[in-house]
């Protein structure tokens, strides 16, 4: 990226700025809408008061139209946020936050464009993991996202996570990426390390997954992935150790943000195998999803390496493996199994995983009851099949 103040643009249904203080060089709140509506992560505004106090003058808002709003994403809140900004009347909306809040203005602005929206996640939440909105893309406020989080690349993916009665879904349709993503280390200043070593290895594990499980996988996303997964490691390497500069919190969020929008936009499944078990297992253990993950990948993968193709490639694994291992450790096992699990204690991810046979086959058949019909690689398992991985995945941990 040269030299510090270099600006990164690119579009993919979303005009991406991506640089030092970039943040100052958007479009004034004038030309965003006469009423523009400030949403903003209670919980990043109090610890950020001045950051957010400096973005609220120079957009033009007025203190009463800053709405505060805290994770997670839920459709009450959602109903909730969308009408106060019709009440409001807006015409635009900047959103500052993690994924929570950058889904939660998705589906409110969503549903101001299009009373479907809501109708359509409550009737289709309650079957089915992954809830498809109408096609078509209705004309929006003019929304400008600021993600405060590494990891998620929640202000440019073309879905949005909601939880609805207690269960997380992902909702997709046309129009939930915003017009403007703002990607500027201002905004990441307060991470901790830990939580950004979590989001960076969040983004190496979304690549690696989708890679392995891609059936469709060529040349340009052997590229992609290789390059994205290489310096995603290598800053992972330099997190846990002494956190990251400003600098190196760019190139983390340009290269997970990257994965949607370059050449493979929408080529890659949103969700796989792994990541619908993980996600109903997470629920049923109270845990959150990216550690559990980090847990049940290693098992899952080992089933891949042990020839398993619905899963994904044997061939891609042990290349991806391969990548991340030269750019990680050459202490980690040479195995992708043992060497994901590796990786992971290393990051200090994924450990004290703990469940009983209760509640491996309540994450099963919920997880063949929501996603199967969806997820090719699910089709035609039996529960205890998926059990099975879980408890190779809890055993792993009480070995390691």
């Amino acid at each position: 990226m040269g030299r510090a103040n270099d600006v990164v643009r690119w579009e993919c249904g979303t005009r991406v700025y991506a640089g030092d203080d970039v943040w100052r060089a958007v479009p004034s709140g004038a030309a965003l809408g006469s009423r523009l509506m400030l949403v903003v992560s209670a919980g990043f505004a109090a610890a950020n008061f001045l950051l957010v106090e400096t973005l609220r003058v120079r957009l033009g808002v007025e203190a009463d139209q800053v709405l505060f709003v805290q994770s997670p994403c839920t459709f009450g809140k959602v109903e909730e946020l969308a009408g106060s900004l019709e009440r409001a009347g807006a015409e635009g909306v900047v959103a500052v936050g993690g994924s929570s809040v950058l889904d939660l203005t998705k589906l409110a602005c969503r549903h101001l464009a299009d009373r479907r929206t809501l109708p359509t996640v409550r009737a289709r939440g309650t079957r089915r993991g992954v809830v498809r909105l109408p096609p078509e893309s209705p004309a929006q406020l003019h929304r400008t996202f600021v993600p405060t989080t590494i990891g998620a690349a929640a202000a440019v993916r073309p879905f949005a996570s909601v939880v609805l009665r207690g269960h997380p879904r992902l909702v997709e349709g046309a129009g939930l990426t915003p017009d403007i993503a703002i990607v500027d280390s201002a905004f990441t200043t307060s991470l901790p390390p830990q939580a950004i070593v979590e989001g960076i290895s969040a983004s190496v594990m979304r690549a690696a997954d989708w890679y392995v499980a891609d059936e469709d996988a060529n040349p340009l996303t052997e590229a992609e992935t290789r390059t994205a997964v290489s310096l995603l490691v290598s800053l992972g390497m330099r997190a846990g150790k002494d956190g990251l500069d400003a600098h190196d919190r760019l190139l983390a969020s340009c290269a997970d943000m990257a994965q949607f929008g370059l050449p493979l936009a929408g080529h890659q499944p949103i969700v796989t195998a792994s990541r619908a078990v993980s996600a109903e297992l997470a629920f049923e253990m109270g845990e959150p999803l990216n550690s559990v993950l980090a847990a049940l990948l290693p098992a899952m993968w080992q089933a891949v390496d042990g020839g398993d193709a619905l899963l994904g490639s044997r061939a891609r694994l042990r290349r991806v493996w391969s990548w991340i291992r030269a750019a990680g450790s050459p202490e980690w096992p040479a195995e992708p199994g043992p060497g994901f699990a590796a990786m992971f204690r290393s990051w200090k991810l994924g450990s004290g995983l703990a469940c009983d046979a209760t509640v491996a086959s309540a994450a099963s058949v919920r997880t063949l009851r929501f996603w199967e019909a969806g997820v090719p690689a699910l089709a035609g398992r039996s529960a205890s099949e998926l059990a099975g991985w879980i408890g190779d995945a809890v055993q792993a941990e009480v070995c390691s």
